[in-house]
């Protein structure tokens, strides 16, 4: 029986080293966890920081760029009303031309009339 209790006691010493040992291990194996979480933490930070960087940039550009288009369709259609300007110019052009052809024309007559009057 004694020798029963002293392997009783043999096992539970070893149970109680075996123990602290594994809690020992389990708390390093938790630290270096932690340590990994921690970093890994920071990594996913810096990217999340790099991402919304990214997309305040990317919105940035997009605002340029629509605000480049429309000043690009004023541009258009400020160009469209001096075409049409042009077109309407020359429209008043042309009919003024007309107008001094015939006016001339009407002098040119009129001096043939005169001159067959007077002869």
């Amino acid at each position: 029986m004694a020798e029963i209790q002293l392997g009783m006691e043999q096992l539970r010493l070893d149970l109680e080293a075996n123990g602290k040992n594994l809690a020992d291990t389990l708390k390093k194996r938790s630290e270096e966890c932690e340590i990994c979480l921690k970093d890994e933490n920071k990594k996913l930070n810096r990217i999340y920081k790099e991402i919304n960087n990214y997309q305040a940039s990317r919105d940035k550009t997009r605002d340029v760029f629509l605000k480049f288009e429309e000043e690009m369709e004023k541009f258009k259609e400020s160009r469209e009303k001096e075409n049409a300007l042009v077109v309407a110019m020359r429209e008043n052009i042309n009919e003024a031309n007309e107008y001094i052809r015939m006016r001339k024309q009407g002098h040119e007559y009129m001096r043939i009339l005169t001159k067959i009057i007077n002869s």
